[in-house]
């Protein structure tokens, strides 16, 4: 029973996840003389879609983002086909054949003096996707990361060796 609970835990699947890497609202002015008549004041709205399959060995096929209406304007990056689908209540849902293990992508969103929809869901034939919270987050130097992981192994080595000890003393 243990044994398949292990096995359980280590199978191969694919762990779709997504999250909102960064948004922004642009307070713009309207310069010079423009052919249509536009606001001396605007707003611009931004946002990234973060989609990524956690998977080692497993892609996920057939993934499908939805969103509340559709956005005005968006862009995919890294480039990769996709199709469109309309729901008949208005939301709009971005289709991708598969991710495969350990790729990502991001959905680029911008629209002018409107807001952009939210993401209702994100899944595959395999699973559902997971949404996770993303931060900026200081890119330290190679020799620093080494450095700690290097004293975190040395003491979970000197933690070893006290248990050791003590049960050998005991």
């Amino acid at each position: 029973m243990v044994l398949l609970g292990i096995g359980y835990l280590f199978q191969a699947r694919a762990r779709l996840v997504w999250a909102h890497a960064h948004s922004f609202v642009f307070l713009l002015q309207a310069q010079g003389q423009a052919a249509t008549p536009i606001p001396q004041n605007f707003n611009v709205y931004t946002a990234s879609v973060y989609i990524g399959n956690l998977g080692r060995r497993v892609s996920a096929t057939e993934v499908e983002v939805t969103f509340n209406w559709e956005p005005p304007n968006y862009n995919i990056w890294p480039v990769r086909p996709y199709n469109v689908r309309h729901n008949p209540d208005g939301r709009f849902t971005l289709i991708f054949p598969n991710l495969a293990p350990q790729e990502q992508f991001q959905i680029e969103l911008l629209s002018a003096n409107n807001q952009l929809p939210s993401v209702l869901n994100v899944r595959s034939k395999e699973c559902v996707g997971r949404r996770i919270q993303m931060r900026p987050m200081r890119a330290f130097p190679s020799w620093f990361n080494v450095t700690v992981v290097t004293l975190l192994i040395l003491g979970i080595a000197a933690i070893f060796y006290v248990v050791i000890e003590l049960i050998r003393l005991a």
